[in-house]
């Protein structure tokens, strides 16, 4: 175009015609130039604001929230627009969005379309991408730079974060603040909300203001104020938590101290302080130390004694002294000399300037004497009557002392009229409180006349001596027969689940002056079948304890049965007749315990003050619901048991406890008889306790032999020989015997001689020989004592109960019962361990070992075991037996003993030692008889 647009200019050279054919012709060629432009420049356009390639500045905005801006694009040329798609790239292109996000068209000479871009920002700081716009116009597509900026605020704090702010020290009940100050740290505004005091102390500190408050990005600080009360002496502690909108929570630790007299003490005020306990007339101290536990100068000012016994107590001092914040505790002795026997009593009044004044302290001690008491009382007749001629009867004088120290009875006599008719077994005693000790009283008439004689005792308590007058007559001899029911009586043998064992015990005394012999025991009557009773004959000792008639009976259905019970004697009255009661229930309370009934639970050995325990396990084994109603200990000094009732549902698996607590007074032994009371057959339950106390006690004097006793047999002693006597005295530890003879003489000694052991006598050639006696055998836990007279014993784990009838040993007996769950010998074929064995040995008290019983004697055995024992040995409960390993193999030790399913109870006799064991037999080897049988002739 320009080119002919030069030639135009160049036409004023040439000749005004010529010029106008020329213009008309270039006019014309200029014409079509411009037409064929046009037709080939016509098409859409593309325009945008802010225009292609720029950088889009989308906003700024709070991390987390969104900020958007426009995109406006227009249509430039001369046909329709179109829009087709809307791409981000780039590594932020998440954060950005687009609406509308459809294609869209622009007619030519059309309104413009806005496009709204949105960012998210998740980071704090500028984050940027890249918009690619695709259409139909040239230079497509159209790209823009984004860009948009995420803002946090910061939360900032003096002190800092985490910080301990000690807000001060105040008198408790006075306020001191201090102040906490927070700033904006980031870029956008900080929002502080709540603010949150807990920890201990949380009450004594309060934060102002408590509304919630902003600061703007680069705003002034705002000041918080934490204020401190203390309500009490010393440092309290809490933690503030702030929570805000930047990174929340912010904590803190604050502390702040109260100021204020503190007053402690050991023991502390409002305690008992026992002074002790001493002779009357003796003075005992114990001491009260006082401390200042504030932060000030703790002022005692006036110290002083009341109350009922003040005149027996003292402070070492009533004057008024202070104590420095930190100075030492002041000490001060309290002093008691009991005017009289027993608890004495007053109050320790302390005045101070500390909070809690007056300091009270209630004082106790007490007084200890001996007051002698006896049963007959003094003054009284001990009378022994009936007593066959010729034999010996005796009586007891029970000495108590009533005090609460330990008496002595420094020695008995016998004087009067006749006191050659009387003897006594001691003549010295040490009784200690609360532990009645008995003087038997011994005498042999020669006729029928009645003798009297006098009895005194010296003692350390008040109205020393005690006298009595003893009266004693002759009788002719004979025998007599006393029963609990007495003869033509009803014994109530109990009720019982039909089918099932219950039992009761007639108890059988002698009445007359010579022994009760009891030679044949009958049942009869419709229902005889029903009941049994064992043994069948015994004899009582003139003066001897009673024994029992065991009595059993197994109802076979519901309802009363009766029979007649016949006990032939060699008294007078006999035959003895009772009436046997029996009721078969439908339903009975069942008890059982672990150890088993009658057994002794042996607690162990434990310093005296000191205290034992065992559990006593009660399981209800009946139908109903099992009720202990009361537990007695007839010896409650020593021993004490809780709880005192029971109540255990039918059906329940669990037992229940009975904790037994021994806390001996004395060394040596000591023993009492737990009875619980129970709604089930068999009711009352006893036990025998015991338990050993051990530490230094006083020994009591013993009479003692003075003969010139010549060994038997007569040895030559050298340097070092041990000789041993064939007599069984007891040597004292340490006592040293000077023989008359020399070394190389026969021995004869006059040596201070207490009965019950053999010594070991070792001649030397000073020549003093010095004897030590052999040590006796002490009981270990799972053993005890059985003397000649009888008594029951159990294992540690209660699972087996030895009862010994009288004079099953000559002798007084250790027994041992040792329990473990496995033989030493593998069972017999077809048969399993149903997890008990048990071993029982016995040695008498000098260490000698018994093999065997008396003859004719026989002790019985409890076996108790669970349900658990025989299920998990896979044999079953019927088939249960008791074996003993006799001659290399294994024995029944009663073909008829079977187990008492209900109580999981066997009860044998038995009359040798071994190794026992329960078996079963293996369920696998049970037979099976499959129905129908055909008998064919």
């Amino acid at each position: 175009m320009k080119k002919y647009m030069g030639l135009m200019g160049r036409m004023g050279q040439i000749s005004p015609f010529s010029r106008l054919v020329c213009a008309t012709a270039m006019m014309l060629v200029l014409a079509v130039i411009l037409m064929a432009q046009d037709a080939q420049a016509a098409g859409p356009g593309y325009g945008s604001t802010p225009a292609v390639g720029s950088t889009i500045n989308v906003g700024s905005v709070v991390v987390g929230g969104t900020v958007s801006t426009p995109l406006t694009i227009s249509e430039t040329d001369t046909t329709t627009l179109i829009v087709s798609s809307h791409v981000f790239s780039g590594p932020n292109m998440s954060k950005f969005s687009i609406a509308p996000t459809t294609s869209f068209s622009i007619i030519d000479g059309g309104a413009s379309k806005v496009l709204t871009i949105t960012c998210k920002p998740t980071v704090a700081g500028t984050i940027t991408a890249t918009l690619t716009i695709n259409h139909n116009a040239p230079v497509s597509p159209a790209t823009y730079n984004l860009e948009c900026t995420g803002l946090t605020p910061g939360y900032g704090s003096m002190p800092a974060i985490s910080s301990t702010i000690n807000v001060g020290s105040v008198a408790v009940g006075s306020a001191v603040s201090k102040t906490l100050t927070i700033s904006e740290t980031g870029t956008s505004i900080l929002t502080v909300t709540t603010r949150v005091v807990g920890g201990t102390d949380a009450k004594s500190f309060v934060i102002t203001p408590t509304a919630t408050f902003s600061i703007t990005d680069g705003g002034a600080p705002k000041d918080l104020t934490i204020v401190c009360k203390p309500t009490v002496v010393g440092v309290l502690s809490a933690t503030l938590t702030i929570n805000h909108n930047a990174g929340s929570p912010a904590t803190y630790i604050l502390n702040c101290t109260g100021l204020g007299v503190g007053y402690g003490s050991a023991p502390a005020p409002k305690a008992v302080i026992p002074v002790g306990s001493v002779a009357v007339g003796s003075t005992v101290n114990t001491t009260l130390t006082i401390s200042e536990t504030g932060n000030l100068l703790l002022m005692v000012t006036s110290i002083s004694l009341s109350g009922t016994h003040v005149g027996d107590f003292s402070v070492s001092t009533n004057m008024a002294f202070t104590i420095a914040d930190g100075g030492v505790a002041q000490s001060l002795t309290i002093s008691c000399k009991p005017s009289v026997l027993g608890n004495r009593t007053a109050t320790l009044t302390i005045v101070h300037n500390a909070t809690g004044s007056p300091a009270i302290y209630t004082l106790n001690c007490t007084g200890l004497a001996p007051v002698y008491g006896s049963t007959p009382p003094m003054s009284g007749t001990i009378s022994m009557k009936d007593i066959a001629v010729g034999s010996s009867g005796s009586a007891p004088l029970t000495i108590n002392n009533t005090g609460n120290t330990t008496m002595t009875v420094t020695s008995i006599n016998i004087g009067g009229v006749n006191p050659t008719k009387f003897n006594i077994t001691s003549t010295t005693l040490t009784v200690a409180s609360g532990k009645p000790q008995n003087v038997i009283i011994n005498c042999t008439p020669t006729d029928t006349s009645t003798v009297t004689a006098t009895l005194t005792i010296n003692h350390d308590a008040a109205n020393s001596p005690a006298t009595y007058i003893l009266s004693c007559t002759g009788a002719v001899p004979a025998a007599g027969y006393g029963s609990n029911p007495p003869p033509k009586g009803t014994v109530s043998v109990g009720s019982a689940l039909p089918g099932n064992i219950v039992s009761k015990t007639l108890a059988i005394n002698e009445t007359g002056n010579i022994p009760l012999q009891v030679t044949d025991v009958s049942l009869s009557g419709d229902n005889a079948t029903k009941f049994s009773v064992s043994p069948k004959t015994l004899t009582i000792a003139n003066g001897g304890a009673p024994q029992n008639l065991i009595i059993n009976c197994t109802p076979i259905a519901t309802g009363t049965i009766t029979a007649t019970l016949t006990v032939n004697h060699n008294g007078t009255g006999s035959p003895a007749t009772y009436t046997l009661s029996c009721l078969g229930a439908t339903e009975v309370a069942g008890y059982s315990s672990a150890p088993p009934v009658k057994a002794t639970i042996i607690m162990g050995n434990v310093a005296i003050g000191g205290t034992v325990s065992k559990t006593l396990a009660i399981k209800e084994t009946g139908n109903t619901t099992l009720l202990v109603t009361s537990v007695e200990i007839d010896v409650e000094g020593d021993f004490s048991v809780s709880p005192k009732t029971l109540s255990i549902a039918d059906g329940s698996t669990a037992a229940q406890n009975l904790i037994i607590t021994c806390m001996p007074t004395v060394s040596g032994t000591v023993t009492a008889t737990l009875t619980v009371n129970h709604n089930a057959p068999g009711s009352p339950a006893t036990y025998n306790l015991s338990c050993v106390g051990t530490g230094t006690q006083t020994p009591t004097p013993t009479p003692t032999i003075t003969p010139t006793e010549t060994t038997t047999p007569t040895p030559t002693i050298t340097p070092t020989e041990t000789v041993t006597p064939t007599t069984t005295p007891t040597i004292t530890p340490t006592e040293t015997i000077t023989p008359t003879a020399t070394p190389t003489m026969t021995t004869t000694a006059t040596p201070t001689i207490t009965t019950t052991t053999t010594p070991t006598m070792t001649a030397t050639t000073t020549p003093t020989a010095t004897e030590t006696p052999t040590p006796t055998a002490t009981p270990q836990p799972g053993s005890g004592i059985i003397p000649p007279s009888g008594g029951q014993l159990s294992s540690e784990d209660g699972a087996v109960e030895l009862e010994f009838p009288e004079d099953v040993f000559t002798n007084t007996t250790i027994v041992t019962i040792t329990t473990a769950t496995t033989a030493t010998h593998p069972p017999m074929t077809g048969f399993k361990f149903a997890n008990h064995v048990f071993v029982f040995v016995a040695t008498e008290e000098n260490g000698q070992a018994v093999t065997s019983f008396k003859e004719g004697k026989f002790i019985t055995v409890t076996l108790t075991y669970t349900d658990t024992d025989w299920q998990n040995s896979g044999v079953t409960e019927d088939s249960l037996r008791v074996y003993w390993w006799h001659n290399d193999q294994w024995e029944s030790v009663c073909d008829t003993c079977r187990p008492d399913k209900m109580l999981n109870m066997f009860t044998i006799p038995l009359n040798h030692f071994s190794e026992f064991a329960i078996f079963g037999q293996a369920s696998s080897s049970m037979q099976r008889i499959y129905l129908p049988i055909v008998i064919k002739q």
